[in-house]
């Protein structure tokens, strides 16, 4: 069963699933259309129906997700070529 199928099934709105996945409602919908591959969101959107569909709250993503955005920031930072010193 699809994303958009099990996610329906759940009577969530793709921004309710959005939120407790912690993913862009707009990346929601193009993953759902299959135009968006991206793993770690689809991930998170398959764990999260997962978790839902078994009667259980859904995983908290929040922490995990910053803590990638940071590590890709600094890691973006740090190969910089701007950045270097004088």
């Amino acid at each position: 069963m699809s994303i958009k199928d099990r996610r329906k099934a759940l009577d969530l709105s793709r921004a309710q699933l959005a939120a407790y996945a912690y993913v862009d409602p707009r990346t929601a919908q193009l993953i759902e259309m299959g135009m968006n591959h991206d793993a770690a969101c689809i991930h998170r959107l398959e764990a999260t129906l997962g978790a839902l569909e078994k009667g259980e709250p859904p995983p908290e993503w929040k922490d995990a997700v910053d803590a990638e955005i940071e590590a890709e920031g600094a890691h973006r930072l740090s190969a910089d070529p701007s950045r270097a010193d004088s």
